[in-house]
C-alpha cells in the first residue's frame, strides 16, 4: 500500500437502512403534524385538568379521604392557606391528632392499624409532591419520615 495514502480522501455512502425502505413511526408523525391545532388544545386541557390520585377506585377514594382530612386540619386547625405548601411539622401535627379520630374498620379496635396510617402518610406526601412544585419550598425530608414513623408507632402503641 502506498505510504502517501490518506483514508480521509475516500468518501463512502451511508449504509443502507436495514428496514428495507420501511420507516417505522411515519404514520404517527404524519398524524401529529396533521392534528397540530387540536392536539395543542387537548394537551393543554389535559394538563390543566390533571387531578391527584392513581390506582384502583378504592385506592383513589382512600387518597381523596386522606387529602380531605389533611386539608381540613390545615384550614381549620392550623389556619393555613392551601395555596401555600405544608411542611413536616404540619404533617406530624396532623397525624398526632387524626389517629384518635379515625374509627377503625374492625369493631372493637380503639385505633386504626399502622398500615392504614402509614398509607395515609404516603398519600399526603404524594399529594404534596403533586400539588406544590419544588420551587415553592415543598419538601418532606427523611427526617420527617423517621419522625412520622416513630410518632405513629408510639401513638398506636399506647
Amino acid at each position: 500500500m502506498k505510504e502517501d495514502f490518506n483514508s480521509s480522501d475516500v468518501e463512502f455512502e451511508p449504509a443502507p437502512s436495514k428496514a428495507s425502505g420501511r420507516r417505522p413511526g411515519q404514520v404517527s408523525i404524519a398524524k401529529i403534524i396533521q392534528e397540530t391545532s387540536n392536539d395543542r388544545m387537548s394537551s393543554k386541557r389535559a394538563i390543566k385538568q390533571l387531578q391527584f390520585g392513581r390506582g384502583a377506585p378504592g385506592t383513589r377514594r382512600a387518597q381523596e379521604l386522606w387529602v380531605e382530612r389533611f386539608n381540613a386540619f390545615r384550614t381549620f386547625t392550623l389556619r393555613q392557606s392551601l395555596d401555600e405548601p405544608f411542611n413536616g411539622d404540619d404533617v406530624l401535627r396532623f397525624f398526632d391528632t387524626i389517629i384518635s379520630k379515625i374509627t377503625p374498620s374492625l369493631t372493637g379496635k380503639p385505633i386504626p392499624n399502622a398500615d392504614v396510617v402509614l398509607s395515609g402518610f404516603r398519600f399526603i406526601s404524594s399529594y404534596g409532591t403533586f400539588t406544590y412544585p419544588k420551587s415553592s419550598g415543598y419538601e418532606l425530608t427523611q427526617y420527617v419520615a423517621f419522625e412520622r414513623g416513630w410518632m405513629i408507632q408510639s401513638k398506636l402503641a399506647g
